[in-house]
């Protein structure tokens, strides 16, 4: 082997050694996940039964979930899931816990954020308290491929602020008259802030 070659050599891993070094003075570029809003224009239509159904079939196929109980002040994931966290999303609104803190391991390893049930201060955010929500969801986002939103049944600000949000909505409705006329509503609901929003 010549001298030549081994200089080249030796030039080629300093060049790799600080390619790695910049890497790793990089942060990580952050994760986006695919957020999924399921709701209801009535309740007890199964909305809670499909997300969270899909939030575990989701991490069963080996995609990286979180599921987020959104039925603000009405929350119920916890039952459907056979969970009894100690912390909810009123303890992280509050600033009691962490976001770390509140977040539980769910069926098929998802990734439970649960809600707060019976909670007026956390059934009636503000937008600014809603935004403060979505921008707590965020730490979530960068670690999941899928978070799941289950969001309360209706067209109140909170719900429609949870769906604007969300990269794609599953729309749960029963063939009952009522429940499919309030599915219809939300629809043109939507469909009009679209076109508002350009």
């Amino acid at each position: 082997m010549s001298l030549r070659v081994v200089a080249d050599r030796a030039d080629q891993a300093a060049g790799l050694r600080a390619l790695a070094a910049q890497r790793r003075a990089r942060p990580p570029a952050p994760r986006a996940a695919r957020v999924v809003a399921v709701t209801s224009g009535k309740g007890g239509t199964g909305k809670s039964n499909v997300a969270a159904n899909l939030a575990y079939l989701l991490a069963r196929s080996g995609v990286r979930t979180a599921l987020a109980d959104l039925d603000l002040g009405l929350a119920n994931l916890d039952v459907l899931l056979g969970l009894h966290p100690s912390r909810t999303l009123g303890h992280l609104l509050d600033g009691r816990a962490t976001l770390q803190d509140v977040l539980v391991e769910g069926p098929g390893g998802v990734r439970f954020l649960p809600g707060a049930s019976g909670v007026a201060r956390i059934a009636d955010l503000d937008p600014a308290g809603r935004d403060r929500l979505l921008a707590l969801l965020e730490p979530i986002e960068r670690e999941a491929d899928v978070l799941v939103l289950d969001t309360g049944a209706g067209v109140g600000q909170g719900v429609l602020s949870f769906l604007e949000a969300a990269d794609e909505i599953l729309l749960v409705t029963t063939p009952e008259p009522t429940a499919t006329l309030d599915a219809f509503a939300l629809l043109k609901i939507l469909a009009s802030r679209q076109e508002r929003s350009g």
